[in-house]
């Protein structure tokens, strides 16, 4: 059984070491006299004769304690334990807080889950504005502003008509509802059947919008318009349905009315309109499906293939990407000569009088296929330089995909040169001055080292390749495209 909590003003009659003897109000309104011993009377309160102190029953075990008790945790009422004068719960309260003062408790949740606070029992249904509420998903109005709010206008009309009206149709019946801004709206109908008297008439079915509370609604529609070709005369004719999504409002709340027509459009029979198969009403309702949102459709016809109209597409927005290679091979030549140095990349002439270029090549860039570069850069680590100051570096570019073991174009003039690269120092170079769109082509796969240097030794230096034991000092090349 749940432990009922109860508060009692009482009237302290005697008190005989722990014990206390205090007078309590009975069912019929006198009062009747009850001895508090212990665990029931809390040791280190012992009231005075005459005083007034506060019973709290739990199951109609009574429990004494002061005049006001304010529970700093919040999450119980504790007595002592005269054996242990150990702390014990007497009643757990689960709120996050709950006072207590001379009339009881108030604010809390009582052990049967009921809350209580000052001034209000929150036993039925309490009024709390939506504003004031904030739960996991922000405050409690806009999460139901994010939630559709359901029919807003809704008719039926369960009688058969017929007509042969095919200038602005004939009206059948119309249903009007109070639109917002910043929400958006669907208009439906249920399943509506059209026919005509005559084989191949065109009766079509129209919903005419309009802000005019009174007064006649406009010959033409503000809503898109089904149609259907009915069949022959007795045949059940075509059922057809409405779904439309209303166009966005201006400012403020709006009366909006809606008109469902028919007309036989062509032909000479007498046009006809009811429920389902001929049978039954027709519905026509509006509802409230969310918040407006911004279209997000981008026009494409379908291209040239003859699928969407024929066309050119619209333009699809670019994507950006990047790409990362790393050095696959690397070519060392001593004077023109190829020799088996394929650990690192050597320019400029050795102290054995002997001009060293080399070329670095890269895996096929298939995934540059179609793109536009917006972005190269080269990684490239000096591992040393014969001057002490650091040296400079002579930079070209190859189109060979693969190694050749012809040293080709090494000696053509350099792209770039850059100066001053200090000893056992990885820089990041830009290629983009230099046709980064060639890259795509295949003009260029790969880099060259040394080209037209001169003797002079602040051109002899040393750089990182493909073998590299340090994966970050090896020669990389960064692309950033769009396709």
């Amino acid at each position: 059984m749940s432990p009922r909590i109860k508060w009692t003003a009482v009237e302290v009659l005697a008190v005989d070491g722990t014990a206390v003897t205090v007078g309590t109000p009975d069912e019929h309104g006198g009062m009747a006299t009850l001895v508090l011993e212990p665990p029931h009377v809390q040791p280190h309160f012992l009231p005075e004769v005459g005083s007034t102190a506060r019973v709290l029953k739990i199951d109609n075990v009574p429990f004494i304690y002061p005049d006001a008790i304010t529970d700093a945790a919040g999450l119980a009422v504790k007595a002592t334990d005269p054996i242990t004068g150990q702390p014990y719960e007497a009643a757990v309260i689960g709120s996050s807080t709950a006072v207590f003062d001379a009339d009881g408790l108030r604010a809390g949740i009582d052990a049967d889950g009921v809350g209580h606070f000052t001034g209000l029992d929150v036993t039925g249904w309490p009024t709390v504005a939506a504003a004031d509420y904030t739960g996991r998903g922000g405050r409690l109005d806009a999460i139901l502003d994010r939630r559709p709010r359901g029919l807003v206008a809704y008719g039926t009309h369960g009688v058969t008509a017929t007509g042969t009206d095919s200038a602005n149709g004939i009206g059948f019946f119309e249903i009007r509802g109070d639109l917002v801004q910043g929400r958006q709206y669907k208009l439906c109908t249920s399943d509506i059947n059209l026919k005509s008297t005559v084989a191949g008439d065109t009766v079509r079915l129209r919903i005419m919008q309009t802000s005019a509370v009174r007064g006649t609604l406009p010959a033409s529609p503000g809503v898109a318009a089904g149609a259907s070709v009915a069949g022959a005369s007795g045949v059940a004719g075509s059922d057809v349905t409405i779904a439309e999504l209303l166009p966005p409002l201006g400012e403020g709340a709006q009366t909006r009315r809606w008109l469902l027509v028919y007309a036989r459009t062509s032909g000479t029979g007498l046009a006809s309109i009811a429920g389902r198969e001929g049978v039954g009403g027709v519905q026509m309702w509006v509802e409230d499906i969310g918040p407006s949102r911004v279209s997000v459709a981008v026009a494409n016809d379908g291209g040239s293939d003859g699928l969407g109209g024929g066309g050119a597409p619209a333009p699809v927005p670019p994507v950006a990407r990047t790409l990362t290679v790393a050095a696959s091979w690397v070519e060392n030549y001593s004077d023109g000569t190829l020799i088996t140095d394929t650990t690192t990349a050597v320019q400029g002439q050795t102290p054995l009088q002997r001009m060293r270029r080399a070329k670095i090549g890269f895996p096929a860039l298939t995934a540059l296929t179609g793109a536009t570069i917006t972005g190269v850069q080269l990684r490239l680590n000096a591992v040393f330089w014969a001057t002490l100051d650091g040296g400079t570096a002579a930079v070209g570019f190859h189109g060979d995909a693969t190694p050749t073991g012809v040293q080709g174009d090494l000696t053509a003039e350099d792209a770039f040169r850059v100066p001053d690269w200090p000893r056992a120092t990885t820089r990041l170079l830009d290629l983009m001055p230099y046709a980064p769109q060639e890259w795509v082509s295949g003009v260029k796969s790969g880099i060259r080292l040394g080209g037209d240097v001169g003797t002079d030794s602040i051109f002899y230096g040393r750089f990182s390749g493909p073998a590299e034991p340090d994966l970050s000092l090896r020669p990389e090349l960064t692309f950033t495209y769009t396709v």
